[in-house]
């Protein structure tokens, strides 16, 4: 077939001008819609269901690397990851078992001594003043048997001279008198005050267990017992302070004066003094209630309790990414910690440095996106 002519001269150049530009976008056209079969539009968006690399998921971080807050079976825990655990200093001690023996829990004040010393002073003044009326007195009624002798023989001595001795004799003797009154008065008060024992202790110059209340290194302590117990007359107790370490008490005496603050029954204890036994403190008495079986249960220690919500909580750890916050009672406290029959058994792990840490990330604000995965979580 015949090619048809082109058109020459100057009359063809503008056609010849519009041919090309129509041939260069066909061109491109053809160019695009190969691209298009080969690469995907800039604005579609990428197959969720596409499987992601692992070196993706490393380069924007897992979310094993970000701590979860959860609660698995009603019970809020932590999930923190080894590496993170270790950059935070937490460390967990497993609990042993313990037993505990039953006891009640009654009220200790350090007594003042300052009454008891008193009352000793005055007893000792009035253990001095009798001594120097009766030696008063004994002089006085032999120097007025002499005079009276010596009237009896002829007169020796004047009538006056006699009534004057026999009223020195008389005086003497009201005075050694009265003297014996004020220590009987002195002895009753010691008695009335602070019972039969302490009495004894502080109208004895050589007792030994008041030396050592006057040394300060044993204090008194009244200590009550809540109404409808069994009282606190057992031999020896234990007692704490804000510290919480036990120490023990030997009893002295029944309590002749209640405390005003508190309703119940109450004895005096002795025992040794430490900074947390100044006058007027209140301690913790653990009284034990007969010769009843002990209770098993772990002690936890008072470096894993962290307080929220006006209760200690210790995070126990249930797996090896895991805490749980669980509640202590205090109730029984030991020297170390506090005594728990449930809720967490022997052998288990709690958070013994890095629990306020473990608190703070639970309180931390979270996402919608940091929710926990795992099926175990509520």
């Amino acid at each position: 077939m015949k090619s048809p002519d082109l058109p020459t001269g100057p009359k063809a150049r503008p056609a010849l001008r519009l041919l090309l530009a129509l041939a260069a976008l066909a061109l491109a056209g053809a160019a695009g819609f190969a691209l298009r079969g080969r690469l995907p539009a800039a604005n579609t968006a990428p197959d969720a269901s596409a499987p992601t690399s692992t070196a993706a998921t490393n380069a924007t971080g897992s979310d094993n690397a970000q701590p979860t807050v959860t609660r698995v079976n009603g019970v809020t825990t932590v999930n923190l990851d080894a590496a993170t655990q270790a950059g935070s200093g937490i460390t967990t001690q497993a609990l042993a078992a313990s037993q505990y023996r039953d006891e009640t829990v009654a009220s200790a004040v350090v007594m003042d001594l300052q009454p008891l010393i008193d009352l000793r002073t005055r007893y000792a003044a009035a253990v001095t003043e009798r001594a120097t009326a009766t030696a008063l007195a004994d002089a006085a009624r032999q120097e007025y048997e002499r005079n009276r002798a010596l009237y009896a023989q002829d007169q020796n001595v004047s009538l006056k001279v006699l009534q004057a001795a026999q009223a020195s004799e008389r005086a003497a003797t009201a005075r050694r008198n009265a003297a014996s009154l004020a220590m009987a008065d002195l002895q009753g008060a010691l008695r009335t005050k602070f019972g039969d024992t302490l009495a004894q202790w502080a109208t004895d110059a050589q007792s030994a267990p008041l030396q050592r209340l006057l040394a300060h290194r044993d204090v008194l302590l009244q200590v009550t017992a809540p109404l409808g117990t069994a009282g606190t007359d057992a031999p020896r107790i234990e007692v704490a302070g804000t510290d919480n370490r036990r120490q023990g008490a030997t009893f002295v005496a029944r309590a002749q004066q209640a405390d005003p603050a508190l309703a119940g029954t109450g004895a005096i204890y002795r025992t040794a003094a430490s900074a947390a036994t100044a006058n007027g403190a209140r301690l913790l008495a653990f009284v034990p209630r007969g010769a009843g079986a002990a209770s098993p249960g772990v002690v936890v220690p008072a470096s894993a309790m962290v307080w929220f919500g006006g209760q200690p909580w210790a995070f126990v750890q249930t797996t090896p990414e895991r805490f749980a916050r669980v509640p202590v009672p205090v109730t029984a406290p030991m020297s170390s910690g506090y005594f728990v029959q449930q809720g967490i058994q022997p052998g288990a792990r709690v958070v013994v440095s890095g629990a306020q840490l473990l608190l703070s990330e639970e309180l931390k604000p979270r996402t919608a996106g940091s929710a926990c995965k795992d099926p175990e979580c509520d």
